[in-house]
């Protein structure tokens, strides 16, 4: 990206973190991550930063999906999806990591990974692509 132009979206993490990897590159922040996508659709911008789903998401609605690859050798996240319950709720806190527990343990959370994320879907995403690991804290 030494010399390239790229885009995320307004607060994302991406915006500052590309600029600490390759400080050549020019940063700019768009409204949302479509606005991003239509700006390297056009080729006003070189990529995109920001997590692999939303990259999927993007990629999936173009009128050539195959005209974008996702490239996964550059982190500039680095944050986890999570799931946020008020510090004391421990009732609320467990009856999530029960459920997420149960989904994992039997095969529902896979079933709905393969629907709507996992290779055949329209995002198209193995799970080695996202890295993927459940973690429970108490």
């Amino acid at each position: 990206m030494k010399n390239k132009k790229a885009g995320s979206a307004l607060g994302a993490g991406a915006v500052e973190n590309m600029k600490k990897v390759e400080p050549t590159i020019t940063v700019k922040a768009f409204q949302n991550y479509p606005e991003a996508f239509i700006a390297l659709d056009q080729g006003l911008i070189d990529a995109i930063g920001t997590d692999i789903t939303i990259l999927a998401s993007l990629r999936a609605s173009a009128k050539n999906p195959k005209d974008y690859v996702l490239l996964k050798e550059a982190v500039y996240g680095g944050g986890h999806y999570c799931i946020a319950v008020r510090e004391n709720d421990s009732k609320w806190r467990d009856a999530v990591n029960h459920a997420l527990h149960d989904m994992w343990r039997d095969g529902t959370w896979a079933k709905a990974y393969d629907k709507w994320i996992g290779a055949g879907s329209r995002l198209n995403l193995g799970k080695d692509e996202i890295d993927f690991k459940m973690y429970i804290w108490d």
